[in-house]
């Protein structure tokens, strides 16, 4: 009877090991991974082992965390050949047939260019005496091939070689190329790690380099933009132009960038502290805006965030240029700088020379995501000439200097809303006006409830006028409504004798469409259906 037992007990061993790689060794291993990787979630089917031997391990529904939507891995399939390592001769692991899904884990716009939406890796490792570690990964990721090398003499000293071929849809972007390697250590205060890489874009000048150090709880990282000199024609720029930027803007720019991004952590910290710089150099550039060709020329930019754990400290950054223009419109020696946070930017001083004098704005405060802004420009010692230059269709001349504060608003990044306004020549200034079909003017101004007489009086003012006051008040009233009161006192010519001139003008009504139409016809922002409606 104890035979018969003993034979019964030791079959039912050898069917159990037999069944091991199969039955009990699976779920054994499975019950073990769902622990770890579901973060303690009941009644989970991740990680599911299929198979396990000493020779292969087959799993599948790997999670790496317990909230739907994290990252999922669908599939892996190991070899390991363990006898080498009895012989002497070294061990070797293959994994095969790693899958991961990016769908849950990327918002699917930012899905919609890649040739698929999975990853897919092979990666096979051995350790052979006298040549310590070698391995080899291949892989697709996001429809792109992703090939890497890695090598250590020990396991103190390792390195590896990455390369990335995007697979985008519609943009042939340049292969990406990376490198790092590492030395471990051992100090009073534990392991210690020390490791450098890099990578850049092949055939552009865009290359990162990063160091980093870690001991005892505390750590230290950084990562360089050397320099980057890139143009319209840079290979990783250009495809991105003809992927997104409009087809009218035809831009064509040249510049230098620099960067840096460093972050810290003294052992027992709480959190991090971190920081990211960068510079912009020599930017030169133009193009169109809308039917306006656009350039800039010698512009300059700098941008530093400080910061600790998750919280940012945007410092004041800057914007430099010799010379801005946008169709007539032009500015020289222009210095903007900012303070931002969030989708808010506000311009904290700002200056640049217009029309023969300077303007200088203050207090703009723009709503990055609606594009509204509003400030206040200070206008300070315009050439009247030059001011009259800007608008297309009045032909003629004019000479003087001209003073203004000018209050504005900007809403949806187009039509114009003004507040209390004015400008003026200085007293005891003399400047002249002529022009070629004051009509031009005077119709606009007849629009907007000018009465017929003071038309009259108006155009036949303008075609030769010296003035010696010449001021232009803008006020909102207490229903709403806009006032504009012009000034002018000077003499005008009639034939052969010069007549005395003294305008009070008062207009009431929406003067800011008449404003949006002049701003129109001077290229300062495009005309719209309305616009042309009120034409």
């Amino acid at each position: 009877m104890k035979r018969k037992t003993r034979r019964i007990v030791f079959a039912l061993l050898l069917a159990a090991v037999a069944l091991f790689p199969y039955t009990w060794g699976p779920a054994v291993a499975g019950a073990v991974a769902r622990h770890y990787l579901d973060l303690g979630e009941k009644g989970s089917s991740s990680c599911t082992v299929d198979r396990l031997s000493l020779f292969r391990l087959k799993a599948h529904g790997i999670r790496l965390g317990a909230v739907p939507g994290e990252p999922r891995v669908a599939r892996v399939d190991a070899r390991y050949t363990p006898w080498g390592l009895l012989r002497g001769e070294g061990l070797r692991l293959a994994v095969e047939g790693a899958e991961m899904d990016f769908r849950d884990l990327v918002p699917p716009e930012a899905l919609e260019r890649t040739t698929n939406a999975t990853a897919s890796a092979r990666l096979d490792l051995g350790w052979t005496r006298g040549e310590g570690y070698r391995g080899e990964l291949r892989g697709r990721v996001l429809g792109g091939e992703l090939r890497g090398d890695l090598a250590a003499p020990t396991w103190r000293e390792p390195s590896v070689s990455l390369s990335y071929d995007p697979a985008l849809r519609g943009i042939e972007l340049p292969a990406l190329r990376a490198g790092g390697k590492a030395r471990l250590s051992d100090t009073t205060n534990g392991l210690a790690v020390a490791a450098t890489a890099d990578a850049g874009f092949e055939g552009t000048s865009w290359r990162i380099d990063a160091d980093a150090a870690a001991e005892g709880g505390a750590f230290a990282a950084a990562a360089r933009l050397p320099h980057a000199d890139f143009t319209q024609d840079d290979a990783l720029l250009a495809p991105l132009l003809r992927a997104f930027a409009p087809p009218d803007l035809a831009p064509r720019f040249a510049g230098l960038v620099t960067g840096v991004v460093t972050v810290a952590r003294e052992a027992g910290a709480p959190v991090p502290q971190w920081s990211a710089s960068a510079r912009l150099v020599d930017l030169r550039a133009e193009g169109r805006v809308g039917e306006q060709d656009a350039s800039l020329s010698g512009a300059r930019g700098y941008f530093r965030v400080d910061g600790f754990g998750s919280h940012a400290d945007l410092q004041p950054f800057g914007v430099l240029f010799k010379e801005a223009r946008l169709g007539r419109v032009a500015l020289d020696a222009g210095s903007f700088w900012f303070r931002g946070g969030g989708s808010s930017l506000l311009l904290t001083e700002g200056r640049a020379g217009f029309c023969g004098g300077v303007v200088r704005v203050y207090a703009l405060h723009m709503n990055l995501a609606s594009l509204d802004a509003g400030f206040t420009v200070l206008m300070d010692g315009l050439e009247a000439g030059e001011v009259l230059g800007l608008f297309p269709d009045v032909r003629g001349s004019a000479t003087g200097k001209l003073y203004g504060k000018l209050p504005l608003a900007i809403r949806n990044g187009s039509a114009v809303r003004l507040r209390d306004a004015y400008l003026f020549s200085p007293p005891g200034q003399v400047g002249r006006i002529e022009l070629e079909d004051p009509a031009v003017v005077v119709d606009k101004l007849r629009a907007s409830g000018l009465p017929e007489e003071a038309c009259a009086s108006l155009e036949q003012a303008l075609r030769n006028l010296d003035y010696d006051v010449l001021r232009l008040d803008l006020t909102r009233g207490e229903d709403g409504g806009n006032r504009l009161a012009i000034r002018l006192d000077g003499s005008a010519a009639e034939g052969k004798k010069r007549t005395p001139v003294n305008l009070r003008l008062n207009l009431n009504g929406d003067l800011e469409e008449t404003i949006n139409l002049a701003l129109a016809a001077a290229g300062l922002r495009p005309h719209s259906e309305k616009d042309g409606a009120a034409r």
